[in-house]
């Protein structure tokens, strides 16, 4: 069986995929393999590339609810309105020209039957089949392995309890209460640090939120340094940060985007052993809640973080049953081995959608919306246009 991805970029911090075909490539890289597997943002431009007659099946993650995770990012306004709905046509495509559909949770799967429903793929054709599949992400079978930390003792005095914040700090987390909660940790455990490991997220938003951070740390560190900032860890490597973590914390948002979410750093915090303070709100954290992995916050108030962290930093016994509770909770729900069956199983027997015949009718349907949005686009330059005139004429 051939698979098509898209080329690969690597550079020094993470592997990004990045799409370098153009459309005549894309349309000779369909027909020559046997499933294509996409992104939703590949997916649309895919979907723009055009799709020839005879294709092999695609299969589309709709993991990332983009629609509902721009939304914190997006300032109101006309043109978040505007950003909004670029990001609803992009799921448009995506629904349109896949063929299987994989999500990481229940929630996820019912969001995008809802997407699918909207843009027509629910139908007479379809409703007898079984389009979309549970895929989380998943975890190696084995543990991880606690090569010498990469902290302690370096870093971080040797003898210090490690609180780890792994991973980026995007609009929809919550670092800050973390570092207000520090000096009620601290009171209670003098020898807490805090450890924020590839915190930085330049690449993909600008850099006010981790500004923000580090002055809160500034504070903090004023007399002894208890917030420490380190670089991302290479992949392959990153069993290594939590041999160092006492405990590791994760919060976010409450609201829609927390529900449909699918947290992967709280699913390899759970694979590397390491006991867990995070946010309710998803089928994850109630997992996690369930098997008593960590603690679930419904509050994010100083005292009522500092306290769940303080829980498992003075109380070893507990520390290391979650610690053990999180390794088992990840090996029996999202070892690979088990998470990519429904993926294997299509891949193995690859199938066009039942509605594939349909394509054109939608493909005439999505020049319809198309024009659309250029006519709403119109619409709100002339209005903007409007206001600035009486604007400026208000000012004589």
């Amino acid at each position: 069986m051939q698979l098509f991805h898209p080329p690969v970029r690597q550079d020094a911090n993470r592997t990004t995929h990045r799409p370098r075909l153009s459309a005549e490539e894309w349309r000779q890289a369909v027909i020559e393999k046997d499933v294509v597997v996409l992104s939703t943002n590949l997916a649309q431009r895919a979907y723009r590339n055009g799709v020839p007659e005879r294709r092999c099946p695609i299969v589309v993650d709709m993991f990332d609810p983009s629609l509902v995770g721009i939304i914190p990012s997006l300032a109101a306004g006309e043109f978040a309105d505007i950003e909004l709905e670029r990001f609803r046509l992009r799921t448009q495509g995506a629904c349109q020209i896949g063929d299987y559909f994989i999500c990481a949770s229940a929630e996820q799967r019912l969001w995008t039957l809802g997407l699918l429903s909207a843009w027509g793929r629910i139908n007479t054709h379809t409703f007898s089949s079984d389009m979309i599949a549970v895929v989380p992400t998943g975890v190696p079978a084995i543990s991880p392995s606690f090569e010498p930390g990469l902290f302690k003792g370096r870093v971080i005095p040797p003898d210090s309890r490690v609180i780890l914040w792994p991973g980026g700090v995007f609009a929809w987390y919550c670092p800050v209460p973390v570092l207000n909660a520090m000096t009620h940790v601290l009171a209670r455990c003098p020898d807490a640090r805090l450890l924020f490991v590839g915190a930085s997220n330049e690449a993909f938003e600008p850099g006010a939120k981790m500004r923000d951070l580090h002055a809160l740390a500034d504070r903090l560190n004023h007399s002894t340094k208890r917030v420490f900032f380190e670089p991302a860890v290479p992949y392959a490597e990153r069993g290594r940060i939590y041999a160092d973590a006492d405990v590791a914390i994760s919060l976010f948002r409450q609201g829609l985007e927390n529900e449909l979410s699918f947290r992967t750093r709280l699913v390899d915090i759970l694979w590397g052993g390491c006991p867990v303070v995070t946010t309710t709100g998803s089928s994850l954290t109630a997992l996690i809640h369930a098997t008593n992995s960590g603690i679930s916050l419904d509050c994010h108030s100083p005292e009522t973080v500092a306290g769940a962290l303080c829980q498992i930093l003075e109380n070893p016994v507990l520390r290391a049953r979650m610690s053990a509770n999180g390794q088992r909770c990840a090996n029996d729900n999202f070892a690979w081995d088990k998470v990519v069956t429904p993926l294997h199983e299509f891949c193995s027997e690859p199938r066009p959608a039942p509605d594939r015949n349909m394509f054109p009718a939608r493909q005439f349907l999505s020049r319809t919306t198309r024009l659309r949005r250029q006519l709403r686009d119109t619409l709100l330059r002339c209005r903007r246009r409007l206001r600035r005139a009486r604007s400026q004429s208000s000012l004589f």
